[in-house]
């Protein structure tokens, strides 16, 4: 859903979820993997996974974006289940821009974007905790639930294409920066 105001500010949210059971008596359902972000270069010249098993590949989706996490970095193994949210504020930062060197160019419209993403993936729903608190206690950590938070710019080229430039950081037990340059449209 997007929530517009003053013309070019944009709340942009999206929820998503998905469960996967074996059909049939099989053996394989798909597997669902979270982490990382759509159109990343980090991942255009490598193979799909570092696993190159015929299950990984061809039994398994990518969950995106959840930035903050690699690629299929939320759960390496991937899941039965998952659910995933994000939240972006998209903001007008640098109207135009004028290159007079080596040759003149202008650049339109840079944003910027403010994001949160959240998501989890588990197997069991009767195991699955995705936030632990202490009974009695008004503090919880999050158990199972994967997020990150970050900022970004935005170059719109040629009115369908958006190269874009994240850094998110990893909330968490371990606090990682990651960095992504990406090529594609918006959620």
């Amino acid at each position: 859903e997007y929530f517009h105001f003053f013309k070019r500010f944009v709340l942009a949210t999206r929820v998503s979820g998905g469960i996967s059971k074996a059909m049939f008596d099989g053996e394989n359902p798909s597997r669902f993997l979270l982490g990382g972000t759509n159109g990343d270069f980090r991942y255009f010249f490598l193979p799909y996974f570092n696993d190159p098993s015929f299950k990984t590949n061809y039994f398994s989706t990518l969950e995106m974006p959840l930035r903050g996490y690699t690629l299929a970095g939320a759960n390496p193994g991937g899941s039965t289940h998952f659910a995933l949210s994000n939240i972006e504020f998209r903001f007008p930062f640098v109207q135009n821009i004028n290159f007079a060197f080596p040759f003149r160019f202008q650049l339109y419209y840079l944003m910027g974007a403010l994001f949160w993403d959240a998501g989890a993936a588990w197997d069991d729903p009767a195991v699955f905790r995705g936030i632990r608190g202490e009974p009695g206690s008004s503090s919880f950590t999050f158990d199972g639930i994967k997020s990150g938070i970050g900022g970004g710019l935005r170059l719109n080229l040629f009115g369908a294409l958006v190269i874009k430039c994240d850094r998110a950081l990893r909330l968490g037990s371990d606090h990682v920066v990651e960095d992504y340059i990406s090529l594609g449209a918006e959620f």
